[in-house]
């Protein structure tokens, strides 16, 4: 495998020449190339976290509603379906048969 490795000088970096009284004339280099590490921490079983992302009035939620039946009307809008035939989500809960 040949790899090709471009290595950068501070002169390089477009910053140091814009504020170059900032920056000393000799600086040791570039900072090493590092991994970033993040993690979650889950635990298991646990279902996801179902919380509006802001509250609505029932006024604003109302006209939601009509908009999104609206642009459902006119083609604008279809619910997603998935591969065996149930709909993603929907706007109307369905009844449950007891």
């Amino acid at each position: 495998m040949n790899f090709h490795v471009q290595i950068q000088t501070i002169h390089d970096v477009p910053i140091t020449r814009e504020y170059p009284d900032v920056f000393p004339d000799e600086l040791p280099g570039m900072p090493p190339d590092r991994d970033i590490e993040f993690i979650i921490d889950l635990y298991p079983g646990t279902p996801p976290i179902a919380k509006r992302p802001y509250r609505m009035s029932s006024k604003e939620l109302v006209e939601l509603k009509e908009q999104l039946e609206r642009l459902r009307r006119r083609r604008a809008l279809s619910d997603p379906v998935l591969p065996h035939g149930e709909p993603l989500c929907s706007l109307y809960p369905r009844k449950m048969e007891v």
